[in-house]
């Protein structure tokens, strides 16, 4: 799958690059494309290098726009009628859940939607995945909705960092120290490259971003 930065002067696109470039994977383009859909960051990075990974991992022939808005969380809901002017007839967003119930995030993110002034149609659900059949005036559209996090660690907050965490665990002289997981991440800077490296050469990426890689095959179909 091919990356198309919606802001090719963005943080995003840059570390997307980088991280490219470093562990060798061709996922970036900078060339305008006909896009199969749209990915948004509610969180930013280290979501940004993750969905690089992945992407190399998923179709090579499909290309999707990424974008990071200013906004996190639950307000960069208010953009997808924006984004939805790119012509794409699908749109993930990629959200962590941090330390709040499930239920409690989809009913936000729907409240949010709701705002914006688009119908949510109906919905299929997964544990930490939604998609969504949605309308925004005569435009029909799928918002596919993925929650970072996994069970296997009872952090106390829940992110893309869980899934990090699950390669960097199996690394030589590795503990998982705290209850956050983004504080065990930063404490691990120098091995964080190896992690990316694991991820590359593994045979099951989805073993380790299941909801992830199922939204993202669903993004590209």
């Amino acid at each position: 799958m091919k990356l198309y930065p919606l802001s090719q002067a963005s943080r995003t696109a840059t570390n997307i690059n980088n991280i490219s470039r470093r562990l060798g994977i061709d996922v970036l383009t900078f060339e305008p494309v006909t896009l199969n859909g749209i990915v948004i960051l509610a969180d930013g990075t280290p979501d940004d290098c993750a969905i690089a990974v992945i992407a190399y991992h998923l179709n090579g022939k499909k290309s999707v726009g990424v974008v990071k808005p200013e906004e996190k969380r639950y307000d960069v809901f208010r953009y997808l009628p924006v984004y939805l002017k790119y012509k794409v007839d699908k749109i993930a967003v990629l959200i962590d859940q941090e330390n709040e119930g499930l239920a409690s995030v989809f009913n936000k993110i729907e409240k949010k939607v709701s705002e914006t002034g688009i119908v949510i149609q109906n919905a299929a659900k997964e544990r930490r995945l939604k998609v969504y059949r949605c309308r925004h005036g005569v435009k029909e559209f799928q918002l596919i909705s993925i929650v970072n996090g996994l069970d296997e660690h009872p952090f106390e907050r829940h992110t893309i960092e869980d899934h990090l965490l699950k390669v960097a665990e199996k690394l030589p002289e590795v503990k998982i120290s705290s209850n956050d997981p983004k504080k065990v991440w930063n404490e691990l800077k120098d091995r964080q490259y190896e992690v990316y490296k694991k991820l590359k050469e593994t045979k099951d990426i989805e073993d380790v971003f299941p909801q992830q890689v199922k939204g993202l095959k669903c993004l590209c179909e």
